[in-house]
């Protein structure tokens, strides 16, 4: 029933004469006391639920265990990335960018890894998925740019002027507020827009193109540079590239 209330077309007549939205819904559904006892544990697998919804496209979906990737141990580590962050426990390797023709650096990528007290260095593949899933990818993309900012006024003190490219996550290119963030990143450093390069992937832009399109028109008006990284792996159309 919820779901078919949704499907009625919504009419906005105060924004535009004859306009009207079609919005779908994605339910996540838990039973008690099968899927958990707590509020907060039925809470979070009924997230889990609505996620594997919205990626089926399937309208509802109940909670299975066979699709919940959120384990103990993850968790546990979602907690402790939130920690790691405010004890500066995540280092930023730089690897060097070489222009063929001079041999000169003329840029370094920034390359996150965390040093966990306990359990040594840990992959980002391990963390930055979890991180997406939960929405703590937001904070950690703000951690790494600044912290690549910071790095690049150290250097310039030093002499020597380079610029730095951070990675891109899903959330950041659907978050209308990112372009602003880092705008006041840069102005508060006094760190040029095109020192800064944001690495993006197809299959980040293609989740949801239109506010995709949003956001990365708004860091170009910026002045940041915009590169795209492994294209074709995922959609082979040229169209897409344009």
């Amino acid at each position: 029933r919820f779901l078919e209330a949704l499907e009625r077309p919504i009419e906005l007549e105060e924004v535009a004469q004859d306009l009207t939205l079609d919005v779908e819904g994605s339910i996540g559904v838990v039973i008690c006391p099968d899927d958990g006892t707590d509020v907060d544990t039925l809470m979070q697998r009924a997230d889990v639920a609505m996620y594997t919804a919205k990626e089926i496209h399937n309208g509802y979906e109940f909670y299975s265990t066979d699709r919940d990737q959120n384990t103990p141990k993850q968790l546990a580590l979602i907690g402790d990335l939130r920690r790691a962050m405010e004890e500066d426990e995540l280092v930023l390797c730089y690897q060097p960018k070489v222009a063929m023709d001079t041999g000169l650096v003329t840029g370094v990528e920034a390359l996150l890894r965390w040093r966990h007290p306990r359990r040594g260095l840990i992959s980002p593949d391990e963390f930055i998925p979890q991180a997406e899933r939960t929405g703590l990818i937001h904070a950690l993309t703000r951690y790494t740019i600044e912290k690549s900012l910071d790095q690049l006024c150290a250097w310039r003190e030093a002499g020597l002027h380079l610029n730095v490219a951070v990675n891109l996550s899903r959330p950041n290119l659907i978050n209308l507020q990112f372009p602003a963030e880092i705008d006041a990143l840069l102005t508060e450093r006094g760190v040029s827009p095109s020192n800064l390069e944001l690495e993006i992937t197809e299959s980040s832009v293609m989740a949801d193109p239109l506010r995709a399109r949003v956001v990365l028109a708004r860091l170009a008006d910026l002045g940041i540079l915009l590169s795209l990284d492994d294209f074709g792996a995922g959609y082979s159309s040229l169209a897409h590239l344009k």
